[in-house]
């Protein structure tokens, strides 16, 4: 969605969409009167994937949430370095602006060697998609000066039988793509810088 309260050109749902197509990405971003309303089974989608977000922040509890309120990007990034700044463990929603891309990080944790990004999907595995959604937000959260010694895909455990009290620990799996995400880092801001291009176009691209 395009934020009259934040001047970033892409985040990392625009940034993915602009990889499948170009032209939907300049509609989406200059004619959003022209988008079909949600699907019932789109929204239902949408609210697992928020169920499961905040289910898994029990993982590492005790943390800050930094959403954005009203659609409020600008002070959602200002709040993020505010809790990071006073030393804060672990961030829900931590946002991110560099080089004209936003990115907001499911959960950031803080370690003894440095800064952790979690991405929670309610998939059963690490899709490929989710390498350059992780690589972006790598290239984002380090070119602001934040350090990152690990970035992970937290997904949903398609093996764990539930016995009583839910237990988070089987019902998520953590798989690091450090290494996979860290290989895609050129093409990334090879990609970015394109479709920034794009964006600056008059017309919709004709594809």
């Amino acid at each position: 969605m395009k934020d009259r309260k934040s001047k970033h050109l892409l985040s990392k749902s625009t940034f993915l969409r602009g990889l499948q197509c170009g032209k939907s990405l300049y509609l989406h971003r200059y004619r959003p009167e022209l988008r079909d309303e949600l699907s019932g089974e789109q929204e239902a989608v949408f609210r697992r994937g928020r169920e499961v977000g905040m289910l898994a922040r029990g993982l590492f509890p005790g943390g800050e949430d930094s959403s954005p309120i009203n659609w409020n990007y600008d002070g959602a990034v200002r709040r993020t370095a505010g809790l990071v700044k006073a030393g804060a463990k672990v961030i829900y929603e931590a946002a991110f602006l560099h080089d004209g891309i936003l990115c907001l990080a499911d959960i950031l944790v803080k370690r003894r060697n440095g800064w952790e990004l979690y991405e929670v999907k309610s998939s059963t595995g690490v899709k490929d998609v989710y390498l350059p959604d992780a690589a972006l937000q790598y290239c984002v959260i380090t070119g602001t000066g934040l350090a990152l010694s690990d970035a992970s895909i937290v997904h949903l455990n398609n093996e764990y039988v539930r016995r009583g009290k839910l237990d988070l620990n089987g019902l998520f799996t953590i798989q690091s793509v450090l290494r996979e995400a860290g290989a895609m880092l050129d093409e990334v801001k090879n990609q970015t810088d394109a479709l920034k291009k794009l964006l600056s176009r008059k017309k919709a691209p004709a594809i």
